[in-house]
């Protein structure tokens, strides 16, 4: 992965060379959904990242969590260390209301039982962390801001998490995302990694479908704004000390492969449809196994 170093120029905004204006193109027409968080990871009607993820691996589990036929999985830890420093670096006046901090408590004794039943109430519909990790998202935040180029990222951000739905004008699907940072020709979106170096997030974004979501993040700014977008930004900290921050930009190649991948997947669940059958194309056949591409370049190298 290349390292481009960024030189700042005294007259004008660090990011100013980069954002380009975006070129017209017919796209159909979408809409801000003015949403909570909660409402809009709770819709079914239109597919997101996240649910057109899940279909890759398991149409059969897509379809059923569509149809409330099996309950809407649990945050990991992980999961919910980010939804906290995301809150921190972009929300923070509405934390304590998305964000329940859980506090040590004894529930085998009289007080403890009490304190935690107060607790109980206060936390519903939040996403519920332990005090260890709010201390840790508090340093991924201070991180981030302490980092100059993700800093003006979020200062010149003209939205925060805003939702948006669309039709594809591809496919005719209905579809959603809900980019953390969106600049006049741009979406920005934060991540946290256990490894936010260079070769690692590489292997992150390919292994976790970053890429296909970054396009899905692009398409639907484009058909919101009715131009096209093809800049998306990542910041990427790290999950733990030292909380190292990189910045990393999608290159064409990124886009274009997850567009295709991503349309794909609908174009699957559309063929799906057509013959009512709820099953991801490998359950239906043999499927021939063989070591991946890296098994083989490690062999080679360790026998030659």
């Amino acid at each position: 992965m290349r390292t481009e170093r960024i030189e700042v120029h005294p007259s004008r905004p660090l990011l100013a060379r980069y954002l380009e204006p975006p070129m017209s193109t017919d796209i159909s027409i979408a809409a801000i959904w003015n949403v909570s968080a909660a409402v809009y990871h709770a819709d079914q009607l239109a597919d997101s990242h996240s649910t057109l993820e899940i279909a890759r691996k398991s149409v059969a589990h897509w379809y059923k969590l569509k149809n409330h036929l099996l309950p809407r999985p649990e945050p990991t830890p992980a999961m919910r260390l980010g939804i906290a420093a995301h809150v921190l670096l972009l929300q923070p006046s509405e934390f304590d209301a998305l964000v329940a901090v859980k506090p040590h408590l004894d529930r085998r004794t009289k007080d403890g039982k009490q304190e935690g039943a107060i607790f109980d109430g206060y936390a519903i519909g939040k996403t519920i962390i332990s005090e260890e990790q709010f201390e840790v998202a508090q340093r991924i935040r201070d991180a981030v801001l302490a980092h100059q180029l993700a800093a003006e990222f979020i200062e010149i951000a003209n939205c925060k998490e805003m939702p948006i739905r669309w039709e594809c004008p591809r496919t005719r699907w209905n579809l959603r995302c809900m980019p953390d940072l969106v600049l006049d020709s741009s979406i920005v979106n934060l991540k946290t990694a256990s490894d936010p170096s260079p070769d690692a997030f590489q292997r992150q974004s390919w292994n976790l479908g970053y890429y296909r979501g970054a396009a899905l993040y692009c398409d639907g700014f484009s058909a919101l704004i009715d131009k096209e977008i093809n800049e998306h930004w990542f910041i990427v900290v790290g999950s733990e000390e030292p909380y190292d921050v990189g910045v990393y930009r999608s290159d064409e190649e990124f886009l274009r492969l997850g567009r295709e991948h991503y349309l794909e997947t609908i174009l699957m669940l559309q063929n799906c449809g057509k013959v009512n059958c709820w099953q991801s194309p490998w359950t239906t056949g043999v499927n021939t196994l063989s070591l991946p591409a890296w098994a083989k370049t490690r062999e080679e190298r360790s026998f030659p």
